[in-house]
């Protein structure tokens, strides 16, 4: 899919799990009991780049793309851009969106004086908190009045897409773990207009 003329600036200078995600972007599930192929395919992709045990039961057992695939999203991306680093691979239990508040390196974006939201950067990845659950996505900027990030994640309105979270449900955020950090995962700010996340998984 082409980036929308809003989002040409992630065309270039961003990090490798934004570029694989973006490369995804505008999938959609299946229409009514239907399932997207595509989707189901990405824990099969996980297990063989990755064959432990829950990833090898994942690839079995995840076969509707009507079960939460946010995590799903998550770990394929965190695959193809690993680059065969194990330390990037995917977090045991990988489906379940709350297991990524323990992947990669923690980002502290909380502190005595309050939010410190210029510790998060482009190619962060974000646990939110939400009603049933968790949402994981990955940060790309957070908006000028610091009430927002813009995130790209799977499963937000039952498709790979840019939207809008309030920070206020941010449960935790955590960075790939670099050997040394890439140009492109900087902080980013954006303006404050876009769609907002009202249904994910």
């Amino acid at each position: 899919m082409t980036l929308p003329k809003q989002y040409q600036w992630l065309a270039t200078n961003t990090t490798a799990l934004v570029q694989a995600a973006l490369k995804d972007l505008g999938t959609l599930e299946g229409p009514g009991t239907a399932n997207n192929p595509r989707i189901i395919n990405w824990a099969d992709e996980v297990a063989a780049a990755n064959p432990t045990p829950y990833n090898n039961w994942a690839a079995d057992w995840y076969n509707k793309d009507s079960v939460p695939w946010c995590g799903l999203a998550m770990a394929v991306w965190a695959v193809r851009s690993a680059n065969g680093k194990a330390d990037r691979m995917p977090p045991k239990n990988y489906l379940a969106a709350a297991s990524w508040a323990s992947w990669g390196v923690p980002v502290q974006f909380r502190g005595r004086e309050g939010l410190r939201l210029n510790e998060i950067l482009l190619g962060d990845v974000a646990v939110f908190s939400r009603s049933g659950g968790n949402h994981v996505a990955i940060i790309l900027g957070v908006t000028h009045d610091g009430k927002w990030l813009l995130c790209l994640g799977g499963n937000q309105d039952d498709a790979v897409n840019i939207k809008r979270f309030a920070i206020s449900r941010l449960y935790a955020v955590r960075r790939p773990p670099y050997k040394v950090r890439p140009q492109g995962a900087r902080h980013v700010r954006v303006a404050s207009t876009g769609a907002i996340s009202t249904r994910e998984g």
